[in-house]
């Protein structure tokens, strides 16, 4: 039941690597919530997986049979002056009332499926690119940030329709509802590094707050718990780290801007300066926390 299975997988552009995947293993209903921090290459492994870039280095390997959907082309895909019913019977040569019938598992029922696309609300634009995307055969369905743009009522049907559909999902979201109702699996990204968590996302920070746990209880030396008198007092670090802390959130938006502009070269730069400001930034946490918690 392998779905999509990676060997020393790289993610990166231009012979530069943005994320280290490792060896990963997708199956058959697993449902994978993707996270970490903006810029650390998520939306780079889907476009890998979708064979839109290549990788830097290994291999990613399809499983038998299996049918790649990207939910964003679905959407994106509809043709705003056509309505519902003629929008699916592009995809496929039911008979029109096994089409209804099919539509009103997607919620779309009576009246709605005379409905033109450019008047649907953004939930329901949603639900019929899900109902597109199995009408496809697709088993595999890949989604970057899809709750972004839609209002509650709208997130809370998108949930649903995930929830239904029989496949595999490997899926981008800062939604923490999304992904706590979703995901089978977590794959974490931080440091350049992709970390694999078998469980809900409420099992995946129970397990991570309780490892700092397990960190804050260790005991420290007498040397650590005394304030150098030539450090930096907190106020002046907490101000300093603010400051990193804005540089790196203005290297992510250049970093993404690049990414998306097809600007490989100018990417590859960013990502040096990025990393070498993170770095200043998790060295000023640490000497932060270190005189708070003497």
């Amino acid at each position: 039941h392998e779905v999509l299975v990676t060997e020393r997988l790289q993610v990166g552009y231009g012979g530069e690597v943005l994320l280290d995947a490792g060896n990963l293993l997708l199956e058959r209903a697993d449902r994978v919530a993707l996270i970490g921090p903006n810029g650390s290459g998520k939306t780079s492994l889907l476009r890998t997986v979708l064979k839109q870039i290549p990788p830097v280095s290994g291999s990613i390997k399809e499983g038998l049979n299996v049918r790649v959907g990207y939910f964003a082309q679905a959407h994106d895909g509809l043709d705003p002056e056509s309505t519902v019913y003629d929008q699916i019977l592009r995809h496929t040569s039911m008979a029109p009332g096994q089409a209804r019938s099919y539509l009103a598992r997607y919620l779309f029922r009576g009246d709605d499926v005379w409905k033109l696309i450019r008047g649907l609300s953004g939930g329901e634009r949603a639900r019929l690119a899900l109902a597109i995307v199995a009408l496809d055969g697709v088993n595999l369905l890949l989604l970057d940030e899809p709750t972004n743009h839609l209002d509650i009522p709208s997130q809370e049907v998108l949930q649903e329709a995930l929830e239904g559909f029989d496949g595999t999902i490997l899926m981008v979201s800062h939604d923490r509802y999304l992904v706590d109702r979703i995901a089978t699996h977590v794959w974490d990204i931080r440091d350049r590094t992709l970390r694999v968590f078998k469980g809900s996302y409420s099992e995946y920070l129970a397990a991570q707050e309780a490892a700092a746990t397990r960190v804050a209880d260790k005991p420290t030396s007498r040397s650590r718990t005394r304030t150098d008198s030539r450090e930096p007092t907190p106020e002046k670090l907490e101000r300093e780290i603010a400051a990193l802390e804005a540089s790196v959130r203005t290297l992510n938006e250049k970093l993404q801007s690049s990414i998306d502009t097809g600007a490989f070269v100018e990417a590859a730069r960013v990502l040096q300066d990025h990393d070498a400001a993170q770095e200043g930034l998790e060295a000023l946490l640490e000497r932060w926390a270190s005189q708070v918690v003497a």
